[in-house]
């Protein structure tokens, strides 16, 4: 379900999450409000929805006691100039996530196996294993089995509720360099790069017919460019400036 993102609209996403959880008494069920516009094109809406989300938490903390609470953003914020700086674009990648167990898995084996991982990468992947693991796996052994377990073919994450092997990182996680958060050692590299991204972008727009349509772009501005060496491979970011569209880029 989706909501639009005036503030004074949200008192909709309570009646119908607060729907959702008194009705249909003790039969398993999962419900989804995904907030679409909430925040996406500003930060500053956010906390305009302060006291409604602590008035729906707060109200029904009885009614969550038997359930997993996920809270979470699909990804950081991209607006509000926050991405013209290197720290904003990293916030961009690394969204907001909550995770609560039942009152009665509180303190508990997989409660530590959480807590460790607060502190660990991890992945959309790994919340599609987690999901899978609480309706397919964790229901045999009451919600207490916290060993390893490969979850292929289902799903290419780790599930949270589990411990998890070997190095946690970028080359190890099936997570594209473009939204890798791992502070590997880079260098800044030459403005060629950006020449070179709108070349390529001018030769698109040709190649699809929209070159009489649209504007030449030239390099304007690097904004940042580096380079990864990974292995025998030698990888790039390039988040430019155009002009005349003064559009920003990145590759």
């Amino acid at each position: 379900m989706t909501f639009p993102a005036a503030p004074n609209k949200h008192s909709t996403c309570y009646a119908c999450g607060r729907f959702s959880l008194t009705t249909f008494t003790g039969i398993p069920k999962i419900s989804l409000v995904w907030l679409t516009d909430l925040a996406h094109d500003t930060v500053n809406l956010l906390y305009h929805t302060d006291d409604q989300f602590l008035k729906f938490f707060t109200k029904n903390q009885k009614n969550l006691e038997h359930s997993f609470l996920f809270f979470f953003g699909d990804h950081g914020p991209r607006y509000s100039d926050i991405h013209t700086v290197r720290l904003g674009r990293y916030e961009n990648r690394n969204p907001f996530f909550l995770m609560a167990l039942p009152k009665r898995m509180q303190n508990t084996a997989m409660h530590e196996e959480l807590r460790a991982k607060s502190m660990q990468l991890m992945t959309h992947f790994d919340i599609h294993a987690t999901l899978n693991d609480i309706l397919h796996y964790q229901p045999h052994s009451k919600y207490s089995d916290t060993t390893e377990r490969r979850m292929l073919s289902i799903s290419k994450g780790s599930s949270l509720l589990r411990k998890w092997q070997g190095t946690r990182n970028c080359q190890t996680l099936p997570i594209p360099f473009d939204y890798c958060i791992c502070q590997y050692e880079k260098k800044n590299v030459t403005r060629v790069l950006g020449f070179f991204v709108a070349d390529e972008l001018n030769r698109t727009l040709e190649r699809m017919g929209y070159a009489e349509k649209c504007l030449k772009q030239e390099y304007k501005r690097a904004m940042d460019i580096e380079e990864l060496q990974v292995g025998v491979d030698r990888l790039y970011t390039v988040y430019i400036e155009l002009q005349p569209s003064n559009g920003l880029f990145s590759v």
